[in-house]
């Protein structure tokens, strides 16, 4: 009579002791403490993240393409400040510099999806765009196109994003 498969061990331990059996070596013996024991229950239930109680903004930049760039290239920046937080996210002012050797391209500004002025971008490359203030769970997108001028360097794109009395993750 053949004997029943161990439903006590583990998968991997069953494909273990069968590869081992078939390289003809013997199965190892268990310690005590590896007795056949029911691993039921044997994680905790999850427990639920506690809520954040105060605002937390989180700062994402991205550029495509993001290398191979020569002069005459164009590249699309996004920009997205979001309060992951529990509160609302109050006097939050951001300010992307422009890399040396690119120039921005006139009309390509947008706000949330929208067409903005350039103006809002000028205000965004130099003394800084005031954002509106982001609820809970709130996300504010910002594109915008670079056209590359001069040699084929690296170039950072480094935001400076502040708010009054929240954490911000992600930006300098």
């Amino acid at each position: 009579m053949r004997p029943q498969p161990d439903f006590d061990a583990s998968a991997d331990m069953r494909l273990l002791e069968l590869q081992r059996a078939a390289l003809g070596l013997a199965p190892p013996e268990r310690t005590s403490w590896e007795g056949r024991i029911a691993f039921e229950d044997v994680d905790p239930p999850p427990q639920p993240k506690p809520p954040l109680l105060g605002p937390l903004v989180t700062v994402d930049v991205t550029a495509t393409p993001d290398s191979d760039l020569i002069p005459g290239a164009v590249i699309t920046v996004a920009l997205s400040v979001a309060n992951e937080g529990g509160e609302e996210a109050r006097g939050i002012s951001a300010v992307v510099p422009l890399p040396a050797g690119v120039g921005y391209r006139q009309g390509s500004f947008l706000r949330n999806g929208r067409p903005a002025y350039d103006d809002a971008a000028e205000a965004l490359f130099n003394s800084g765009l005031t954002l509106e203030n982001l609820p809970p769970q709130g996300r504010a997108t910002f594109v915008w196109k670079l056209g590359v001028r001069l040699g084929n360097e690296p170039l950072i794109i480094a935001p400076d994003v502040k708010a009054d009395g929240a954490a911000v993750i992600g930006a300098r």
